[in-house]
């Protein structure tokens, strides 16, 4: 019995070490990948970190113009993408000009906006010296056009306001306009737009030519035609003047 008993015992042993391996202990590893997202730009920073299954993803953001993305696993790449900042500009303040002459009995004066912004004519003249008519409060949207006619004239559309003649006539024959932020008719700095026809000289031809918006000696032929318009934005000679 006892002889039995140890050849168990020695079974046992030998089963035991049979459940081992032979060779080296073996240990398995797997890397995890990381990929890391980074904005630059203008703001605050934000950073996240997730990590999955081994993986981790950092993203660091700031701002909104740059994005790096780096993955490291077996192969490392980087991608880089850069972005534009877009600063908006305030719009251009308003920009009020002559910009049509009709003339006859019906006739009118056109005021235009061609600035970026609306802006008021209260307080503005229309000039053709020794009249003059001042413009009372006129809110004009920009690229609008409104109109001043010498009396009562049916069938204009849009903002139309009748000056009773103050500014004087519009004949074809020969004549003037000048727009001023004020009264000071004889101010170069007052005077923003102005045209003469006919012939030159007329009486505020030199504070225009003085404040740069008119050439010396310069006029727009007018006989026979029904009236002038402007074919630039802000006219300032009369090769800026077509008749209409």
């Amino acid at each position: 019995m006892n002889r039995f008993l140890s050849l168990l015992v020695v079974v046992a042993l030998v089963v035991a070490g049979c459940s081992g391996s032979d060779g080296d202990p073996t240990t398995t590893s797997v890397a995890s990948a990381t990929t890391t997202t980074t904005t630059e730009g203008s703001g605050s920073d934000t950073t996240a970190t997730t990590a999955v299954a081994g993986d981790e993803t950092t993203t660091t953001a700031v701002g909104t113009d740059e994005t790096t993305t780096t993955t490291a696993g077996s192969a490392d790449t980087t991608i880089t993408t850069a972005g534009t900042t877009a600063n908006t500009a305030a719009p251009a303040p308003a920009t009020f000009v002559v910009s049509r002459v009709v003339f006859g009995s019906e006739g009118y004066v056109a005021v235009t906006n061609v600035g970026g912004s609306a802006g008021d004519l209260e307080g503005w003249q229309l000039c053709q010296r020794p009249g003059y008519y001042g413009i009372g409060s006129v809110v004009v949207a920009p690229g609008e056009t409104v109109r001043f006619t010498s009396g009562p004239v049916e069938g204009l559309t849009g903002q139309v306001f009748d000056a009773g003649g103050r500014f004087g006539q519009l004949s074809a024959t020969g004549g003037e306009i000048g727009l001023y932020v004020d009264g000071n008719f004889g101010s170069a700095s007052s005077i923003r737009s102005y045209v003469e026809w006919g012939s030159s000289d007329h009486g505020r031809s030199s504070v225009a030519v003085e404040a740069g918006i008119w050439v010396a000696g310069g006029f727009v032929s007018s006989e026979g035609v029904p009236g002038l318009a402007a074919t630039v934005p802000v006219p300032t000679s009369p090769s800026d003047w077509a008749t209409s």
